[in-house]
């Protein structure tokens, strides 16, 4: 879509209203590409609307060649799709995309370096970047599955503002020493992060956060779980932390224990942050720390909130000098199944990540749901293909029978034109003939059949549907004589048309059942006087 990023054009075709997709058709694609930055008014409640309904109009016209909907018919059409946009529109769909970044200072991502990518595809493309993979500088990463889910450890969530106070946190950690004494390993030797990671790894509420320094296994954490019922999640999030980089200015960011008795520790080749106490949550203590120790030049920034009705949040120079440090990036929420298919196969899911009972029990509960949807998707797909199946059998009968009035208009027309009688009723047995088991001389069952008919038409029965019944009768029982068999009732239809055709055109009959005589057509398959009889 030319001047709109990535998505946009496409969430746009995606909610348009069904007026306005009727009235473009094939067009929509294009005019919507040909509106360029103008679409921005379909996400701005207070924009006026003319200019871009004269656009469309204009476009439309160029487009189709023919009279387009004017500018007065377009323009509600354009609000409806405004107010679907506005009410419906991703939040990731503001951002940029990577390797772009924006800070959007806002309640959702706060200032840091932002941006997204197009599908978690793209994020496996996107850790091929160089940048990711210096040995210098060793990133690490968490995967959170609520888009607007902050970086914050379990302590903090204790806590309505997010800030872990001194006191409170100082306590606990007392408290869990003391607690723990004779219910496990000594913990009152051991360093205050290492008494956090353990108790991290037994359902303490901590100030540590998990981290991994794989990106897949982040991929995995971010999309493991399924959203809660009533729940809008349209992006999943990962954050990037180089913590080489950080190491040198906040040493005591980080802790990585180096007991071994922690196995899904290293398994997820994780690691923890320490989130600090005291005034600050986890970002803007980073980031303040970066600020303080002239790692980042903010002249010229000012704090100031995103309006929350933005359309878009433009990349800038403060996001990009963070982002070699810390950043978040915004995967669509779509594929899920096929992204967690995708990890299974680098061996990574609930039974390599967590090598204990827990572990086992999740992995075969993946398993059997995995198993129940594959079976409840072939059921559907099986009843899929006999719904395929059968509307191609009902497309076949009905042109098949689109054939065979084809046909009979043809006979009509023939009959019209001049063909014999005799003619029409051999060709109307000839073409059943390989429905027929019987040897068939259609010469002769055609002056057969005439004969009989001879004796059970009457004045007018072609008006007349009991007479035209018995006509019927009659001729499918002498075809079932002759050896018709199973095709004598079908057979009897079609030479029920020809004989009425006939009638009619001899009798000039009319709709009022009105009529002159004609002559005798019935003459020829009569035999002839012979030896005295008849005159």
């Amino acid at each position: 879509m030319n001047d709109l990023r990535q998505g946009i054009g496409e969430y746009l075709l995606k909610c348009a209203p069904e007026a306005l997709v009727k009235i473009a058709g094939e067009e929509l694609e294009a005019t919507v590409s040909a509106m360029g930055n103008h679409a921005k008014y379909l996400f701005d409640g207070d924009a006026k609307l003319d200019d871009l309904s004269g656009l469309v109009s204009k476009e439309l016209k160029r487009r189709k060649k023919k009279p387009a909907s004017t500018k007065a018919r377009l323009l509600p059409m354009l609000e409806d799709w405004r107010a679907t946009a506005v009410k419906d529109r991703p939040y990731h769909l503001s951002l940029p995309v990577w390797p772009a970044f924006a800070a959007p200072n806002n309640t959702i991502d706060g200032l840091l370096p932002t941006c997204r990518v197009l599908g978690w595809d793209h994020f496996v493309e996107v850790m091929r970047d160089p940048g990711q993979n210096r040995a210098r500088h060793e990133v690490i990463y968490r995967g959170q599955r609520g888009y607007d889910w902050s970086l914050a450890s379990t302590l903090t969530r204790q806590f309505s503002d997010g800030r872990i106070p001194d006191e409170e946190r100082d306590e606990l950690l007392t408290y869990f020493r003391l607690a723990m004494r004779g219910r496990g390993p000594d913990l009152t030797a051991m360093e205050d992060g290492d008494v956090w990671a353990y108790g991290q790894h037994v359902g303490l509420a901590t100030p540590l956060l998990d981290w991994s320094k794989s990106p897949f296994v982040s991929l995995y954490f971010a999309f493991a779980e399924p959203d809660p019922e009533n729940t809008r999640n349209d992006s999943r999030a990962i954050f990037c932390l180089d913590m080489t980089r950080l190491k040198g200015a906040l040493p005591e960011l980080f802790i990585e224990p180096r007991s071994n008795d922690n196995s899904r520790l290293v398994n997820q080749a994780g690691l923890f942050t320490l989130t600090p106490s005291g005034s600050e949550n986890f970002e803007s203590y980073i980031i303040n720390s970066l600020q303080e120790n002239t790692a980042i030049d903010f002249d010229g920034f000012e704090d100031l909130p995103t309006p929350e009705d933005g359309f878009e949040f433009p990349a800038n120079e403060i996001a990009r000098k963070l982002a070699p440090f810390i950043c978040k990036i915004h995967i669509p929420n779509v594929r899920r199944t096929e992204c967690l298919a995708m990890l299974r196969k680098m061996n990574i899911h609930h039974g390599s990540l967590f090598p204990d009972p827990f572990g086992a029990a999740q992995y075969c509960n993946d398993w059997l749901l995995r198993k129940i949807q594959e079976d409840k998707d072939e059921q559907r797909a099986a009843i899929e293909e006999r719904r395929i199946a059968e509307a191609e059998v009902k497309a076949t009968r009905s042109a098949e029978r689109a054939e065979s009035s084809s046909q009979e208009a043809e006979r009509t027309s023939q009959a019209a034109a001049g063909t014999s009688l005799g003619e029409q009723v051999a060709r109307a047995i000839s073409d059943q003939a390989a429905s027929i088991d019987a040897d068939i001389d259609a010469e002769e069952w055609a002056r057969k059949v005439i004969q009989n008919y001879a004796k059970l038409e009457s004045i007018d029965w072609v008006l007349k549907e009991t007479t035209k019944a018995n006509v019927k009768k009659g001729l499918s029982r002498q075809l079932g004589l002759l050896g018709a068999g199973s095709s004598a009732n079908r057979l009897a239809d079609v030479l029920v048309d020809i004989f009425e055709a006939e009638y009619r055109k001899t009798n000039n009959l009319n709709f009022d059942g009105k009529g002159k005589p004609g002559y005798d057509f019935f003459a020829a398959a009569r035999p002839s006087p012979q030896n005295g009889e008849g005159s």
